[in-house]
């Protein structure tokens, strides 16, 4: 089941859950504790190439008082729909899976979530947000989504 819910996280993690398309400009920025140290970080689509079909992901993060942002290359097909996250929670409650649907309330507002063990201990909660993951919470980690937006 372990390396079921590796895999299931590896493929939710590495997809742009958004509402509809995915579109520039859409973004999800999370507050996390690790280590004693807080801080933020913003996951958003800043530009689409037509011609590669790829979006240029930049993640920018504030922590102990410095700000970094790096970009990388996500191309358009690796890219998730709200479909694709509801069949996940439809699935979450399966023996395979080994999940628990959960309402869960956090700052960024109230969402279905599917609560599932993660791999260094604690929990990830999954929702229908940008990125997918709505909470984390291990013994190294405590992140929450704060904000998200779906472009217009």
């Amino acid at each position: 089941m372990k390396s079921l819910f590796l895999a299931v996280v590896l493929t939710i993690t590495s997809f742009n859950l958004f509402a509809g398309e995915p579109k520039v400009g859409d973004y999800a920025t999370y507050s996390f504790t690790t280590n004693g140290f807080q801080g933020t970080s913003k996951n958003e689509l800043t530009s689409f190439d037509a011609a590669s079909n790829s979006f240029v992901k930049t993640v920018t993060t504030t922590f102990n008082g410095q700000t970094q942002s790096q970009s990388e290359t996500v191309r358009a097909d690796e890219l998730s729909s709200t479909d694709q996250l509801q069949a996940l929670l439809a699935l979450c409650e399966d023996p395979n899976v080994g999940g628990t649907i959960e309402q869960i309330s956090i700052t960024a507002g109230s969402f279905t979530s599917c609560r599932l063990n993660a791999q260094q201990g604690g929990t990830v909660n999954m929702a229908v947000v940008p990125f997918g993951v709505a909470t984390v919470n291990t013994a190294d980690l405590t992140m929450e989504l704060i904000d998200y937006s779906f472009a217009k």
